[in-house]
């Protein structure tokens, strides 16, 4: 089979997130004659234009090399297998440049590109992609390309090899094609759990083991348990049992984190979903919100209660955002029970405003 030949251009105007609800911990800085909690409502954030291409050559280029390369999860990593000899007549797609060593990264990037390259080769008339995975790359991970019908080699090494290249003048916009992209899939993703069952019921409340820790996790997680809730630890389960979770829950609360990537494959046939995430003070991001809204779930967000030594530089518009994040992002945090418990109840917000809200929150 000859390889095609082909340069998609793309291009896409700039973007605005959706807003939403946040509920914050009780404090004096809403009221300083009652400690309540507070509503917050996150703003939109708008996105420059886009810029990017899908470039496909069938003359041999090299890769990037990965050798050396730290990456933060490495008791789960792939470990390097031996680099086989290239067929002739494929096409690499080399997505070890994409962060793999974070699960959300791997699948709500890597796995969606790769399903969209993929789509790109057979229009054209080509063989499907080989997947060129690190060892950074969880193996978990590796197993589910292949379970979706990709073949991958998982190294470290540069190679030479014709490939498509997948390029962008502003990553953060993918976010918002990753749904657009993947949703022609999500049909292949429910067929490859439809005999799973992880046994967690309808729902979830997603912990974690390592980092980002509900510090009095004594006291949320035994009341999330008489409402029903089962705690899970994502790193516990398979893939397959991790996307039947989140595709049969009705109800997830979850500590926002990689567990979450699941998400962007759960169809919105299978059925109405509560989605509350609980944020560290210092690390609140807008990534599943966005999901959430591409799912029309009903989403609200519970921030934790600040760490004190954190406010100065919060509060300080100059401060690097990249250097707050590395030194706070994964830090265990205090989440009020109170502000929990609002999260899960009924509508309080509405009641609040009697009955209006701000322009496009729900």
């Amino acid at each position: 089979m000859s390889l095609p030949r082909f340069h998609i251009p793309l291009e896409v105007p700039s973007l605005t997130d959706p807003t939403s609800w946040m509920i914050g911990p009780r404090s004096l800085f809403a009221d300083r004659m009652r400690a309540d909690v507070e509503f917050i409502a996150t703003p939109p954030r708008t996105f420059p234009p886009l810029k990017g291409s899908f470039d496909a050559a069938p003359e041999p280029r090299p890769t990037g090399d990965y050798r050396g390369r730290k990456d933060k999860l490495l008791p789960w990593k792939s470990g390097a297998q031996e680099t086989p000899s290239i067929p002739e007549g494929r096409y690499l797609f080399d997505i070890r440049g994409r962060g793999l060593g974070n699960w959300s990264h791997a699948l709500n990037q890597g796995l969606v590109l790769s399903l969209k390259v993929r789509d790109l080769l057979r229009d054209h008339g080509g063989a499907d992609p080989i997947i060129v995975l690190s060892t950074a790359c969880f193996s978990k991970v590796t197993a589910y390309f292949e379970r979706l019908g990709f073949e991958t080699i998982v190294t470290d090494d540069p190679l030479t090899a014709p490939q498509v290249v997948y390029t962008e003048d502003n990553r953060t916009v993918l976010r918002f094609f990753n749904r657009t992209w993947s949703e022609p899939h999500l049909g292949l993703i429910a067929d490859s759990i439809r005999d799973t069952d992880p046994g967690t019921g309808d729902s979830i409340f997603i912990s974690r083991k390592d980092g980002r820790m509900i510090a009095n996790i004594d006291q949320i997680e035994p009341m999330l348990t008489a409402d029903g809730f089962t705690t899970v630890y994502m790193e516990d389960h398979s893939l397959e049992e991790q996307f039947a979770m989140i595709h049969r829950a009705r109800r997830i609360v979850a500590i926002h984190g990689a567990g979450l990537a699941p998400l962007l494959f759960r169809r919105k046939e299978e059925g109405p979903l509560q989605f509350i995430e609980i944020f560290s003070a210092s690390h609140v991001t807008p990534f599943f919100r966005q999901m959430a809204d591409h799912l029309e779930c009903s989403y609200r967000a519970v921030r934790a209660v600040p760490d004190p030594a954190t406010l100065p530089a919060a509060y300080d518009p100059e401060t690097s955002v990249s250097e707050f994040a590395k030194a706070h992002s994964l830090k265990a945090f205090h989440v009020d029970p109170v502000s929990l418990e609002v999260a899960l109840g009924p509508d309080p917000i509405g009641d609040l405003l009697g009955g209006k809200r701000p322009v496009g929150l729900a």
